[in-house]
Parts: structure tokens; sequence; C-alpha cells
């Protein structure tokens, strides 16, 4: 994947997509890039797949071997190949059809939803989202951070609250918390204003900023939107 810092790649996106419909525009003016950083932290600091010996070991092995390849293709934007594989490498949903239950294959949905999600293909980014189950604590935020986004994309916004109000108590309940709490609270504030909630939207804004870091990227536009709501009663 082609590195961008995250102003670099918010502009790409709000500026490819100037010509879609009002609500399109309202919600990527605040739209954040997934940080695969934190993936490949995970990852690669530690040792992330766990080995036990006998049966397991060697099938977590053959995924892990299997993920990176098509990991590596993700880096460089070969999704096609990512995602489907090459010649006799794996892409991701080989990992996960041949290889369930593995540390990889959860990663490999996470990373096949990123691909789909980009493509526009909300159904099938919906779903492999709604496959990841991992115990790292910032892909999981961000899995249902990207659920959020897509059920902004079709429309339901009802669903979309739901998953930032949830990345939100995910955040606040482990170490992401400075950066994505008010990330996340800035986005379910805007779904509900999008709605015609602005209460809920206060109510949002206020819980989220309450022990929050006030150094964090985003209090600062929480806490100015919420001042705003305020002043308009």
């Amino acid at each position: 994947m082609t590195q961008h810092t995250h102003d670099e790649v918010e502009h790409e996106v709000v500026t490819k997509r100037k010509g879609g419909s009002t609500t399109e525009r309202f919600f990527d003016a605040y739209r954040k890039p997934l940080m695969i950083i934190g993936l490949v932290l995970v990852v690669g600091v530690g040792g992330y797949f766990a080995y036990d010996y006998g049966y397991k070991r060697p099938k977590e092995e053959e995924a892990h071997n299997a993920f990176w390849h098509a990991y590596n293709w993700f880096l460089v934007d070969s999704t096609e190949w990512a995602l489907n594989g090459q010649g006799d490498f794996l892409g991701f949903e080989q990992v996960i059809a041949q290889y369930p239950g593995t540390e990889a294959a959860e990663l490999s949905h996470f990373c096949a939803g990123v691909i789909y999600r980009d493509k526009k293909d909300w159904g099938n980014a919906l779903a492999h989202f709604q496959e990841v189950s991992v115990d790292d604590q910032a892909v999981s935020v961000y899995t249902v951070g990207n659920m959020g986004d897509i059920y902004v994309e079709m429309g339901n916004f009802d669903e979309a609250a739901k998953s930032f109000e949830k990345a939100i108590n995910l955040s606040r309940s482990n170490s992401t918390r400075d950066y994505l709490v008010g990330e996340y609270s800035l986005k379910a504030a805007r779904v509900y204003m999008e709605q015609g909630n602005k209460e809920k939207a206060k109510e949002v804004l206020a819980k989220s900023l309450e022990g929050a870091n006030k150094r964090s990227a985003s209090y600062a536009e929480a806490e100015k939107l919420l001042n705003m709501l305020k002043a308009q009663g």
C-alpha cells in the first residue's frame, strides 16, 4: 500500500468523490483513512501468531506464511493478487477458506474487508468485517469503525450510529482511547446530526469528552462541535 500522510490520503478521498451526493460529501469531509500501521506493528513486533505444539502450530505456521505473501501484495497495491492469489501463492480469500479459525484467517478477513471497501463493494466489505475476531485492540476498533462507515455509504444511519458508538466503547476500554474515542464520537455525532437528532449528538460528544486526553488529535474538534450544538440550544 502506498505510504501517505493521513491528510494526504483524506484529501485524495475527498477530491475523488466531490461529485457525490450531499450526504456523501458531508461524510467524506470527516472520513479518516484506515490506519494499517496498527496491524503492521501487531504482526511484526512480538510475534502475533500463537503457536501451540501439535496440530495448531503447523496449521498456524502455514497460514502465517500464506498470509504474508498476500499482505506484501496488499502493501504495494496489488490488490487483486492480494485478494485472490497468484500462481502457487494464496490470496486473502484462499487463506480464509483453507485455514479457518487461525489468526491469519482473521486478519485476512480484515484486509479483504479493506480491499472490498476501497472497491465500494459494501456488501462484501461488510461481510468480511463482520467475521473479524482478533485480540488486537486497534484492529478491533478499526473493524467496527469501518462497519460504521460502510453503513453510512449504504444509507443505514441507524446501524452506522450503533457501530460508531460500539467503536467508542471499545476505544474507551483499551489503549486506543486517546485517539479513537474522539474520532468515532465525531462520526457518531455527525450521523445523529444528519438524522436531525442534535440532542443525541450532544450526548455522545459530552460522554466521549469525559476523561479524554485533551491533547488527542480530535479532542479540540469534538469540543468545538459540542459547544456549537449547545449554543444552538
